[in-house]
Order: structure tokens, then C-alpha cells, then sequence
């Protein structure tokens, strides 16, 4: 089939896109998500839990961040 050759090439540049514009999307998702250290509700949403203080350990060093349970995600970010 000579079509296979072009379909991996056409996925890898289509994996390879997505990575190369990772932290573009992490900032705009995190952006869109926190503000002035409060989380922005989405329409309809209700929080059901705040906690302060609450670390990330899943880097090699820990960040002290907030926590958010809701009725629709589950959110936690750092504290500038």
C-alpha cells in the first residue's frame, strides 16, 4: 500500500506539532482557568471544596498550591 508511508509521516508531524506547542496550551489553559488566585467557575458550577496549602509533589521538588473539588473538575494550581 502505498499510502501507508505518507499516513505515518502525516501522524508523526501531527505528534510532533502537538508537542512543540505544549507549553503554548498550558499557558493559555491556566490562563483561562485561574484568576487573581480564584478559580473561575464555569457556568453552572459550584465549588465544593477549597483547601490552601495543599503541595504538588509530582515534580522532583514541591509546589505549594490551591485545590479545588467542583461539581464538574477537580483543579489545583500553584501559588504565585
Amino acid at each position: 500500500n502505498e499510502q501507508a508511508p505518507r499516513i505515518f509521516s502525516t501522524a508523526q508531524k501531527i505528534i510532533r506539532a502537538y508537542e512543540n506547542t505544549k507549553l503554548y496550551r498550558d499557558l493559555r489553559l491556566r490562563l483561562s482557568i485561574i484568576r487573581d488566585n480564584n478559580l473561575i467557575l464555569l457556568p453552572q458550577e459550584e465549588i465544593f471544596s477549597q483547601q490552601r496549602s495543599v503541595w504538588n509533589l509530582s515534580a522532583d521538588k514541591g509546589n505549594l498550591g490551591s485545590f479545588y473539588v467542583t461539581n464538574i473538575r477537580i483543579v489545583w494550581h500553584a501559588n504565585n
